[in-house]
């Protein structure tokens, strides 16, 4: 496998993020979703700009070529874009909040090779530089065994409901980011 580099996203790596988030929601959520709830998924899984402007959301390259997207905020929204219903920009107090984990995505043809988990350490290290010693995050059904292989306990588990009533699971999962 050829170097994988991680680097803070811009503004013109957005669009590429875009199609990246679309192509593995598309592509990988077919194991545990119906098309129906993939098509509304899309919904979600849309980029959050405010993740770009607060320098907390990066990219994966290998060769010059995005294969993961992911990272953090100081922020309370936990999930969907800045435009979605129940997002807070509101900053969070890092001692006694949890800093989300947000928008982790891998390229269908780059998964099971430790990506995520490197841009997952790299978003934790991120995170902790800024004095938060907790996270927090929603894992999709297809997600969850990389967060849970990386220290992260289920703590709820419901459903993302759709404008439609279309029901999409997910499960609300924490970590300390204390070392050891």
């Amino acid at each position: 496998m050829n170097t994988i580099s991680i680097l803070p996203a811009t503004q013109r790596h957005a669009p590429a993020i875009s199609r990246l988030m679309s192509l593995a929601t598309r592509q990988l959520q077919r194991q545990v979703l119906s098309a129906h709830q993939i098509k509304r998924s899309l919904e979600v899984a849309v980029i959050d700009q405010q993740l770009i402007e607060d320098g907390t959301y990066f990219v994966a390259t290998s060769s010059g070529v995005m294969v993961a997207c992911g990272g953090w905020s100081f922020r309370h929204t936990l999930y969907g874009a800045a435009n979605c219903p129940g997002t807070c920009s509101d900053c969070l107090d890092p001692l006694t909040s949890s800093a989300r984990m947000r928008a982790f995505y891998t390229h269908p043809e780059y998964v099971r090779r430790g990506i995520g988990r490197m841009l997952l350490a790299h978003a934790e290290m991120s995170a902790r530089v800024h004095g938060y010693t907790k996270a927090k995050l929603v894992a999709t059904l297809v997600g969850q065994p990389l967060y849970l292989s990386c220290g992260y306990s289920v703590t709820e588990k419901l459903d993302h409901v759709c404008p439609d009533g279309t029901r999409i699971p997910i499960s609300i999962m924490r970590k300390s980011l204390l070392p050891g």
